[in-house]
């Protein structure tokens, strides 16, 4: 894991946002057992010597929002956020958490996830996210949009379909719902 994630921290050195190089770095960091431990061990370490802080931060918040950690995702997200303000992975992952954090925070979320879209306007995840948050806040046309866009995309998601049958519900459509 060490000389993968000095490898990986050399690619994002020259490119931040390489998604490639985030994907692999997640990989790495949710791994189970020793190999995922000291991918975590060695990226907090990284943070406190202050290399690459915001990716850091990114991958380590959208761990802990994976294993459903929620107030440690947001501490490193929003952390990300403030550093890397120009990447719409960052917004549309806090404004998962904060969806999901609870209480939730909707309109926080909603305004993160609004951000991401105007940043990746077709993302199906940014869609699914931005479409999840406005079911919940019972604004199902809008919803309707983005979700079935995301759904384009991810048409065996289970969670995704049971989305757009609560919003279909929402709307008085039982037969589609």
């Amino acid at each position: 894991p060490k000389q993968r994630l000095e490898l990986l921290q050399k690619a994002l050195a020259r490119d931040p946002q390489d998604a490639l190089a985030l994907e692999r770095l997640m990989n790495l960091v949710d791994a189970a057992g020793a190999e995922g431990n000291a991918a975590r061990s060695l990226l907090s370490d990284a943070l406190a010597k202050g290399n690459f802080p915001a990716t850091v931060h990114l991958i380590l918040g959208t761990s802990a929002a994976a294993r459903g950690d929620w107030d440690e995702a947001r501490r490193h997200l929003e952390q990300a956020q403030g550093q890397m303000p120009n990447a719409p992975v960052v917004p549309n992952n806090l404004a998962v958490v904060l969806s999901s954090a609870d209480p939730p925070e909707l309109d926080r979320a909603l305004q993160l996830a609004d951000a991401a879209a105007k940043m990746w306007p077709e993302h199906p995840a940014v869609r699914e996210t931005r479409g999840g948050i406005l079911a919940r806040l019972k604004r199902w046309k809008e919803a309707l949009v983005d979700l079935e866009k995301a759904l384009q995309a991810f048409p065996d998601r289970p969670a995704l379909h049971e989305r757009i049958a609560e919003v279909y519900d929402g709307l008085g459509d039982a037969e589609l719902a």
